[in-house]
């Protein structure tokens, strides 16, 4: 017997399941078409995680991952789930641009500069 284990992808059954689903329900064939593209994205961010080994697994999961999760939902979604990621990181990317606006003196659009600062009087909300 060798030192190194071979262990198989946490999504195996995932995928066979979703298969027979897929091949039995014709009217859940775009989900688990979505879902089955996502597992593809999911096992091989499991084996490259496993083999860098990150020191910040969130923010390599947000850098490496969520893009390629994002492209296939694109690609593969049903038309309102496309259409609603897009709105989606519409808004985000206003918010976003907003916030960098605001400490260079430009307009912070709908948010305006109570999202940013606390009220007047110095006093802090609990929330």
């Amino acid at each position: 017997m060798t030192g190194s284990r071979v262990q198989a992808s946490p999504w195996a059954d995932s995928r066979r399941r979703a298969e027979t689903l897929l091949a039995q329900h014709d009217h859940a064939a775009e989900m688990l078409a979505l879902y089955l593209a996502l597992l593809d994205v999911w096992e091989q961010s499991w084996e490259a995680a496993r083999s860098e080994e990150p020191e910040d697994l969130a923010r390599w999961a947000a850098d490496r991952v969520a893009p390629q999760v994002i492209a296939v939902t694109e690609r593969s979604g049903p038309v309102g789930l496309r259409n609603a990621l897009k709105d989606a990181f519409a808004a985000l990317s206003d918010a976003k641009a907003s916030f960098r606006a605001f400490p260079a003196g430009g307009r912070t659009g709908s948010a305006g500069p109570a999202m940013v600062r606390p009220p007047a009087g110095g006093r802090r909300r609990r929330w």
